[in-house]
């Protein structure tokens, strides 16, 4: 397929975007670009170039399209540092900056291609209004597809059918394009797009890769793939050989936790300290309670208020458990300026002053653990140290730590409009095991 006839000046010396083809696109742009169906997904391993050749063709296709290319991420604000960034990269990189003008603030999201004003506009699906409100739009990129929820797709599906006059032409297809890793064999995408039989299989085009699919990649990046396989066997499975997972562990933060092992009855303590670990969001404000004893970690209750406030939490905590022995972590932004509830006073000192609580029974760490690392550690004390979560009282942390992802970086899928992406109550129990088990890997590894 000839590309259209521009000549672009790189680093002082023309490309021809036909003639040096080979050197800048891999076997992946190709097949992408021979899709004539009204949707593909694109799923495969790391390094397979799936999402990098995807983004060639759009910019390169924005440049004779009469029409706007929306960019979808489920979270907008993973847009600037994935989508948005790799196509500032290829515009530099092939030195197009001349013909591209781009912004990224508030609702004003976009590339545009100035000879013809069209553009590549970007946009989160984190609440349905946001879904509402495409409309115009002819052609999608759903990035990070594992992501959505099916739901999405349906609304992001009837957006580009005809609904608010949007008008598809066969010219236009695919219409709706899918990226993806294969994390789980029971995904919606696999089910309702990509195996036979399913309700959008006839209208779908299913593009598998892998790295070797992908020239460019470095003997150093083969060798680092091909490790997984004596890391992860799931990951190495979607990863490497993109092949569907087998479950979802390989993107769940707690992929160590396991319903039958960690859940069960578990009464409070009366003779024991209380252990209480806040977190400060607004709806809802929570805290998660904690008690040890013989060397268990235990989690009788998790408590979240609805639209409240923390001195009505703390009343809540006083009428459930009287004056006990508390001692209290948490949330260390609760103590910044920034988390002033009025004039001086911060989440903590509310805390101490209504829990009459000492200097001493404060734990709160100066900044918030790393989700990468902390990761780590969480998922070594459920594998390795008794752990025992009410399952009834405790139920909210039982569903993050079932449910709540990460993402690409190893960051937490964050989601304030999907209760499984909310991750307040995870949080809590991630600052409880810092401040108080934060040495725990060393004494494993000893």
């Amino acid at each position: 397929m000839k590309f259209q006839k521009y000549l672009f000046q790189v680093s002082q010396q023309i490309i021809d975007f036909n003639t040096y083809a080979d050197r800048l696109f891999s076997k992946v742009y190709y097949e992408v670009r021979k899709v004539k169906s009204r949707i593909v997904v694109i799923y495969g391993g790391a390094g397979s170039s799936k999402s990098y050749s995807v983004h060639q063709n759009e910019l390169l296709n924005l440049m004779t399209a009469k029409y706007d290319t929306l960019v979808l991420r489920k979270s907008g604000s993973d847009l600037r540092e994935s989508s948005f960034k790799l196509f500032e990269q290829l515009i530099s990189a092939y030195n197009l900056n001349h013909l591209f003008a781009s912004s990224f603030y508030a609702d004003n999201r976009r590339i545009t291609y100035l000879p013809s004003g069209k553009a590549l506009i970007f946009k989160g699906v984190d609440d349905s209004e946001k879904l509402k409100s495409i409309v115009g739009i002819q052609r999608i990129i759903m990035e990070e597809a594992s992501q959505f929820d099916f739901e999405d797709f349906l609304e992001i599906n009837r957006r580009a059918r005809g609904v608010d006059n949007i008008q598809i032409t066969l010219i236009l297809n695919p219409v709706i394009t899918l990226i993806l890793n294969p994390v789980s064999e029971k995904h919606w995408i696999k089910r309702k797009l990509c195996d036979e039989g399913s309700p959008y299989k006839n209208d779908t085009t299913v593009l598998r890769f892998t790295y070797s699919d992908n020239k460019f990649l470095t003997a150093q990046d083969i060798a680092e793939l091909e490790r997984l396989k004596f890391v992860n066997e799931n990951q190495y499975r979607i990863y490497v050989l993109a092949e569907w997972g087998i479950d979802d562990n390989s993107n769940r933060f707690a992929y160590a936790f396991n319903e039958d092992k960690h859940t069960g009855d578990v009464p409070l303590l009366e003779k024991e300290a209380i252990y209480l670990s806040f977190d400060f969001n607004r709806d809802p404000i929570s805290c998660t309670v904690f008690q040890e004893k013989d060397g268990v970690i235990r989690v009788p209750y998790v408590l979240k208020l609805a639209t409240s406030n923390i001195y009505e939490l703390c009343d809540h905590i006083i009428a459930k458990f009287g004056r006990k022995l508390f001692m209290v972590t948490g949330d260390a932004t609760g103590k910044s300026s920034s988390a002033l509830v009025q004039d001086d006073i911060n989440y903590y000192t509310i805390i101490r002053q209504k829990l009459n609580l000492s200097s001493g029974q404060l734990h709160v760490p100066s900044v918030n653990p790393r989700v990468r690392e902390n990761r780590v550690l969480v998922n070594a004390i459920l594998e390795h140290k008794k752990v025992l979560i009410d399952k009834v009282n405790a139920a909210p942390l039982i569903y993050d730590l079932l449910y709540c992802e990460v993402d690409g970086n190893g960051d937490l899928v964050k989601d304030r409009s999907n209760e499984a992406r909310k991750a307040d109550i995870l949080d809590e129990f991630r600052y409880y095991l810092n401040t108080y088990h934060s040495d725990f890997l060393d004494m494993v590894g000893r």
